[in-house]
């Protein structure tokens, strides 16, 4: 956590960045959204790869391919139920001690 003169420096730049530039902070603050959902269309890519990876296998009679596949399938799965089970929140600087 930041000491008080910092987090009262930052929140002054916050604010300042607000005033001047409304569109600019508001691309800066979704940041984190932006990125979360580039991460979820990169695991979907890499699943409908792995899916293909399967079906090629099974119609091909390429057990290599199959088995990868299921690897590729089985670890995707588990990213997807680890890191979306609960939303993640980005902490922002000197917001921690404010009530609401």
């Amino acid at each position: 956590m930041l000491p008080e003169h910092e987090s009262r420096a930052l929140r002054e730049i916050e604010e300042r960045l607000q005033a001047e530039d409304p569109r600019f902070a508001a691309v800066v603050a979704r940041g984190g959204q932006v990125h979360a959902l580039r991460w979820r269309m990169i695991l979907v890519l890499a699943e409908i790869t792995a899916v293909a990876m399967i079906v090629t296998g099974v119609f091909s009679g390429d057990g290599w391919v199959f088995f990868w596949g299921a690897v590729g399938g089985a670890v995707l799965a588990r990213l997807h139920t680890t890191q979306f089970r609960t939303p993640r929140r980005i902490p922002r600087p000197g917001r921690a001690g404010q009530a609401r």
